[in-house]
C-alpha cells in the first residue's frame, strides 16, 4: 500500500493493460496496489461516475469502509485460480450496495479484474425479512401471543418460539407432532381440543377455544387458541393456522377478584353490615340482603327504585344523610354518621352509615357506596346508660346536698360546743375540773375529725375537691407533722425518725394542706398500731409517668402488720384490717380511702408493704412543680443541712406546731365614711369595732366571747338585712358575716354592700363564716365580694389571724389556741 495519493499507471503497465471498455458486464481492472487502471463503460454507468473519477484511488472512495479490505485483496493478486468477493455499501449513494468479485487477469502481471454487481434489492429484501421477523417476535412477546401451523397430511405442528416459551419448552425449529402438542394440554381439555380440530376441518369454520397448558414443571398456563382452516377445498392439503394468546395474568387477576369478592362478601356477612350501592343520579339503588333485612324489606331481588329506598330514611334525617354524602364527595374520604330510619313496618331504628363517594372520569359525581350497620340496640343501650347517668348524677347531687346540709347542722352545734370548751379550758379550772374539760374537748375534736373525713370523702366522690398548689419546703412540712405526733410518741417511749434524700428539692409547688393531711393520717396510723419500736419517715424522689419526677414519702413502723387479704381492700371506704382491729383501736375506716383518692388527685399513687407481726410500710407519691428560686419567699428560712431528725422518749419537744408567720403584708383598704356616729356608751374607741351578723344564738355567744377575748368591740345583728342597715350607719373595722341567715343571706348581703360602696370611697372588710364546708369554697365567697373566710367550728387562732390581717391590730397575746378545727383550706 502506498502512503501517497493515486498516481497514473506506469508506462510498462499501460502497455500491458488490455482494453475493457467494451465489456458488457461492469468491470474494473486494478493493480497490486488497488489502483484502478481501466473501467468498462458498463461499470461507469452502474456506479453513475465517469471513467476519470474511477481511475487511481477514486473507485475505492466510492465504497464505504473499503480501503483496507480492497488493498489487502489487491495484494493477493498473485493467487492463481479462484476468486474473492465482498459486499460493500455505496459511500455517496445512500441505500445502494454492491458485490465486488476479484479475479486474476490472465496474461497480465499482477492485475485483477473487479466484477461489479448491484445487490441493493437483495440486501433490502434480506433486511426486510429480518426486520419483520424481529417485529413479529416483539408483537408476540408484547401480546403474549405465539403462532402455530398444523399440517394435517403429515401430522406435524410448527410452533413459533413464543409458543414453545408458553409451553415451558426450548424452541425446536422442526416443531412437534400433533400427539405431542395435544399431550401438553391439561387432561380435562384434550378431548375438547380434538373435537374442535375435527369440527373445523369438516366444516371449514374458524375456531376459538380456551384451554390450559400443563408445563413440565407442573405449572398451568391459561391460553386462548384462535385459528382458521387453509386449503380446505384441496383434498389432502388442508392445514390449520392459528395463534395462542397467553391469558394467564388476566385469569389470575380474575381469580383474585373472585377471591376478593368472596372475601368481601364474607366480611360483610361477618360484620352484619348491609350495602347500599348507588350509581349517582340514576333511578336504581342496589341493596344487599343484609340491608333488606335491616330495613324489613321482604321483596325479592336487590335492585330497587331510588325513591323507594330513600323513603326509608327518616324525614328529619334526610338532610344530614345527603350532607354526609356531599362531604364524602368534597373531601374524597369516607364519612361516617348515624341516621334514623323507618322500617317497612313503620317502626323507627338507627343505623351507622359509612359513605364513600367517587367521581367519573369526566369529573362528575359517579358512585356512592354505603356500609350500613344496625345500631338500634346500641342507641337504646346508650339512652338507657345516659338516663342512668342522669339518675346517678341526680342521686350524687342529692347525696352531696344531704351531706352539705348535715354538715351545716352538725357544725353549727359543734361550733358552740368547741368554742365554749375552748373558752372553758382557758378559764381558771381546778385540778378536778380541768381533766373533765380536756376529755370533753378531745371528744368534740374527735367528732369534728370524723365529720371532716365524711366531708372529704363526699367531696372526692363528687369530684368537688379543689387542689390549691402553693410554694413550700417539703422538709419543713414533714417536720411540722412529726412535731404534732411527738408528744404521743414520747409517752410510749417510741422514736420517730425523718430521713430526707438530698435529691429532694428545697422548695416545691403542690397542695400543702392535702399533703399534710395524707402525712398526718399515715403517721397517726403508724403510731396507733405500734406498741413499741420506731417509726421511720423517708422523703425521696422517684420517677412517675412520662418520666416526670415525683415526690415519694414512706412511713415505716414496727407495729402489728397486715395480712395479704386485708391489704387488697385496705384503701376502700369503711374497711379495716379486721373486726378485732376495730374493737381494739376503733376508727371509721375512712382515712386510708381518703389518702388514696387525694394521692391520685395529686397525680400519684399509694400502697402498702406489710407482713403480720413484722410491721408495715405505707408509701405514696405526688406530682409537684419546680419552685422558682428567684421568687422564693424571702421569709422562708434555708433548709437545715443536717437532714436526719429523730424524737425519742421524754426528751421529745412536745410543743405543738407554731402558728405560721404571715409572710405577705395584707393592707386593708382605708375606710373613709363621711359620717362617723358616736360610739355606744360601753364601747372603747381605742379598740377595733366589729359587726357580727349571726342568727344562731349559740354561735352568737361563741363568736362574741371570742372577739371579746381577742380585744375587739362589736355590734350584733341577726340577718343580712340588718347587716346592710348597720353598715350604712356605722363605720366598722370588719364584718363577721354568717353565710346562711334568714331574709337575706350573707352572700347576697355582701353583694348589696359592695354595690352601695361602688360609687363611694367606702370599703369594709367582710369575713365569711360558714358551716357549709362543701357547698361553697373560699374562692366562691371571695368572688362574691367577701374579703376572707373562716369555717365553722371557728378556730380562735384562725379568727385571730384573719382579724389581725384585716384590722391591723395585734391579737391578744394571752390567747391559747387548743382547737384542732381545720382552717380555711380545710373547708
Amino acid at each position: 500500500m502506498r502512503d501517497t495519493g493515486p498516481e497514473a499507471p506506469s508506462t510498462d503497465a499501460a502497455e500491458t493493460v488490455p482494453p475493457i471498455d467494451w465489456l458488457p458486464s461492469p468491470t474494473l481492472l486494478i493493480d497490486a496496489q488497488g489502483d484502478c487502471l481501466a473501467a468498462s463503460d458498463s461499470a461507469c454507468e452502474l456506479l453513475s461516475l465517469d471513467r476519470k473519477a474511477l481511475l487511481g484511488e477514486g473507485w475505492i472512495n466510492t465504497f464505504r469502509g473499503a480501503d483496507e479490505n480492497i488493498r489487502w485483496i489487491a495484494s493477493m493478486a498473485g493467487l492463481k485460480g479462484g476468486s474473492l468477493s465482498m459486499d460493500l455499501a455505496a459511500n455517496t449513494q445512500l441505500g445502494r450496495s454492491f458485490q465486488l468479485e476479484f479475479k486474476p487477469a490472465l496474461n497480465t502481471k499482477g492485475l485483477l479484474f473487479v466484477c461489479l454487481s448491484e445487490t441493493t434489492s437483495e440486501r433490502q429484501a434480506l433486511w426486510a425479512t429480518g426486520h419483520y421477523k424481529t417485529l413479529l417476535d416483539r408483537i408476540q412477546t408484547i401480546s403474549n401471543t405465539g403462532y402455530w401451523r398444523y399440517d394435517v397430511s403429515t401430522g406435524s405442528v410448527l410452533w413459533s418460539d413464543r409458543v414453545f416459551e408458553i409451553h415451558g419448552l426450548e424452541p425446536d425449529p422442526s416443531g412437534v407432532n400433533i400427539d405431542t402438542a395435544i399431550a401438553a394440554y391439561h387432561p380435562d381439555d384434550r378431548q375438547r381440543v380434538r373435537d374442535c380440530i375435527s369440527h373445523s376441518l369438516e366444516s371449514g369454520e374458524a375456531f376459538e377455544f380456551d384451554l390450559r397448558i400443563l408445563r413440565p414443571d407442573g405449572s398451568i398456563r391459561y391460553v386462548v387458541s384462535r385459528g382458521e382452516v387453509e386449503n380446505a377445498d384441496v383434498p389432502g392439503a388442508a392445514r390449520l393456522f392459528g395463534v395462542f394468546h397467553d391469558v394467564t395474568s388476566e385469569r389470575e387477576e380474575d381469580l383474585a377478584k373472585q377471591v376478593t369478592q368472596e372475601r368481601l362478601r364474607m366480611v360483610v356477612e361477618a360484620s352484619r353490615d348491609g350495602l347500599w350501592d348507588w350509581d349517582y343520579g340514576s333511578d336504581v339503588i342496589f341493596m344487599s340482603e343484609r340491608l333488606k333485612e335491616i330495613l324489613g324489606v321482604t321483596e325479592t331481588g336487590n335492585a330497587f327504585d331510588a325513591d323507594v329506598v330513600r323513603a326509608f330514611i327518616h324525614p328529619e334525617h334526610r338532610k344530614s344523610f345527603y350532607s354526609l354524602i356531599d362531604r364524602s364527595f368534597n373531601t374524597g374520604n369516607r364519612c361516617d354518621g348515624e341516621v334514623c330510619f323507618v322500617r317497612a313496618d313503620g317502626t323507627d331504628g338507627w343505623v351507622q352509615v359509612k359513605a364513600v363517594a367517587s367521581f367519573n372520569s369526566d369529573g362528575k359525581p359517579g358512585r356512592v357506596v354505603c356500609a350500613v350497620g344496625d345500631i338500634t340496640e346500641r342507641r337504646q343501650a346508650e339512652e338507657e346508660l345516659r338516663q342512668a347517668r342522669v339518675d346517678a348524677l341526680e342521686a350524687s347531687e342529692a347525696k352531696s346536698k344531704f351531706v352539705a346540709t348535715v354538715s351545716h347542722e352538725l357544725r353549727t352545734p359543734l361550733n358552740g360546743i368547741i368554742g365554749m370548751l375552748d373558752l372553758l379550758t382557758s378559764a381558771n379550772l381546778n385540778s378536778d375540773q380541768q381533766p373533765l374539760a380536756d376529755i370533753a374537748v378531745d371528744s368534740a375534736r374527735g367528732l369534728l375529725a370524723i365529720l371532716d373525713d365524711l366531708l372529704d370523702l363526699s367531696k372526692l366522690g363528687a369530684n368537688r375537691l379543689e387542689l390549691n398548689p402553693v410554694e413550700f419546703r417539703p422538709y419543713d412540712l414533714v417536720q411540722g407533722v412529726i412535731h404534732l405526733f411527738a408528744p404521743g410518741a414520747a409517752q410510749r417511749d417510741m422514736g420517730i425518725f425523718l430521713d430526707v434524700d438530698p435529691q429532694v428539692p428545697d422548695a416545691i409547688v403542690a397542695d400543702k394542706v392535702r399533703l399534710r393531711q395524707i402525712l398526718s393520717n399515715l403517721i397517726g396510723n403508724a403510731l396507733k398500731f405500734t406498741d413499741a419500736g420506731t417509726i421511720n419517715v423517708y422523703l425521696s424522689m422517684t420517677e412517675g409517668t412520662d418520666n416526670r419526677a415525683q415526690l415519694r414519702c414512706s412511713i415505716q413502723d414496727t407495729g402489728i402488720g397486715i395480712d395479704g387479704d386485708a391489704q387488697a381492700r385496705l384503701f376502700e371506704p369503711y374497711v379495716q384490717a379486721s373486726g378485732k382491729t376495730f374493737e381494739e383501736f376503733g376508727g371509721t375506716g375512712l382515712g386510708l380511702a381518703i389518702c388514696k383518692q387525694l394521692a391520685e388527685r395529686m397525680g400519684g399513687k399509694i400502697g402498702v408493704e406489710s407482713q403480720p407481726g413484722m410491721g408495715s410500710t405505707f408509701w405514696f407519691t405526688i406530682d409537684f412543680a419546680e419552685s422558682d428560686d428567684a421568687v422564693l419567699d424571702e421569709h422562708l428560712e434555708p433548709a437545715p443541712t443536717a437532714v436526719p431528725m429523730k424524737f425519742r422518749g421524754a426528751n421529745v419537744d412536745a410543743a405543738p406546731e407554731p402558728v405560721p408567720t404571715l409572710h405577705e403584708s395584707v393592707n386593708r383598704p382605708p375606710s373613709k365614711l363621711e359620717a362617723v356616729p358616736a360610739p355606744s356608751a360601753d364601747r372603747d374607741p381605742s379598740k377595733p369595732h366589729l359587726l357580727i351578723a349571726e342568727d344562731n344564738a349559740v354561735n352568737q355567744r361563741v363568736i362574741t366571747a371570742m372577739v371579746s377575748r381577742l380585744g375587739y368591740t362589736y355590734d350584733l345583728v341577726e340577718d343580712g338585712a340588718q347587716a346592710i342597715e348597720a353598715v350604712r350607719g356605722t363605720t366598722y373595722d370588719a364584718v363577721l358575716m354568717d353565710v346562711q341567715m334568714p331574709n337575706i343571706d350573707g352572700v347576697m348581703a355582701t353583694r348589696l354592700i359592695r354595690e352601695e360602696e361602688r360609687d363611694t370611697d367606702r370599703y369594709v372588710p367582710i369575713i365569711a363564716i360558714t358551716a357549709h364546708a362543701m357547698r361553697g369554697t373560699k374562692q366562691d365567697y371571695l368572688a362574691a365580694g367577701m374579703t376572707d373566710f373562716v369555717p365553722k367550728p371557728i378556730s380562735v387562732k384562725a379568727l385571730a389571724v384573719s382579724l389581725h390581717k384585716l384590722c391591723g391590730s395585734k391579737p391578744n397575746d394571752g390567747v391559747d389556741e387548743k382547737s384542732t378545727a381545720l382552717g380555711s383550706a380545710g373547708a
